[in-house]
């Protein structure tokens, strides 16, 4: 899951804990609720206006990302059995390589269709 993803996920998800929905977002940020619904839909926030959601929900942009941080799955360690899983397989290795090597997830799925048609 992206962090733009998780971002939007969790201002859903704050905007239902507080009872509220896009109209009432809307009301507050002096806006039309049609470009309340594109900005969740298409996850395109600027900087100011996620600021202004923020304000007009009573939370703190910096928790908000925290709280992004939190919910991504960090792996510090694979079982014996995961590491002779991935060893066995060349794309595998590619690919896990290329994850702790900290590529960018487009880069990564670019290298696994090369490999899908090499192998």
């Amino acid at each position: 899951m992206s962090n733009t993803k998780t971002l939007v996920d969790n201002l859903k998800r704050e905007l239902k804990r507080q009872g509220f929905n896009y109209g009432d977002l809307a009301g507050k940020l002096g806006i039309a609720e049609s470009t309340v619904k594109k900005m969740f839909a298409k996850g395109n926030f600027s900087l100011d206006r996620l600021d202004d959601i923020c304000d007009a929900l009573k939370i703190d942009l910096l928790g908000l990302v925290e709280n992004v941080n939190e919910e991504v799955v960090k792996i510090s360690k694979m079982t014996l059995s995961q590491e002779r899983q991935i060893v066995a397989d060349p794309k595998l290795l590619a690919i896990a390589h290329a994850a702790t090597s900290f590529w960018p997830r487009e880069d990564i799925m670019r290298r696994n269709e090369l490999l899908k048609r090499n192998f």
